[in-house]
């Protein structure tokens, strides 16, 4: 049997569960448990795959065009926001890059990110960015 859950920082988990059998006699379970994503999103060169560090990332509000957020992406490219209910995008920039990609149509490209909930929510997403030239 398979459970799929997500804790409080939004990681998703795998738990798997079998019987545990000993001499035609069930004696327990058998309970294995992994973590299947993670709580951030990245930025990518569009060019060789790799994780681009150091991009501004900025949260716009839609509403009043004015930075609800700002992250840097770490040296594997990765960040994350935790938003309050509103419709937002977001915009990359790095010197040297491009975005949103014209190479790949995978990934984030500046759509507008609706949050419904009444709770706050984790943005996690992969952005292509092109090299420039």
């Amino acid at each position: 049997m398979r459970l799929d859950t997500k804790d409080t920082y939004f990681r998703k988990y795998e738990a798997s569960f079998s019987y545990l059998v000993i001499k035609n006699i069930m004696s327990g379970y058998i309970i294995l448990i992994r973590e299947n994503s993670q709580p951030w999103g990245s930025v990518f060169n569009t060019k060789n795959g790799l994780p681009v560090p150091l991009v501004v990332i900025r949260l716009i509000r839609t509403q009043d065009k004015k930075i609800a957020s700002t992250q840097v992406t770490d040296v594997d490219g990765r960040f994350s926001f935790v938003i309050p209910p509103g419709d937002y995008y977001l915009i990359a920039t790095k010197d040297g890059y491009q975005f949103p990609s014209q190479r790949i149509k995978e990934g984030y490209h500046g759509e507008l990110i609706k949050i419904d909930s009444t709770k706050e929510s984790l943005i996690k997403l992969n952005i292509p960015i092109d090299i420039k030239g």
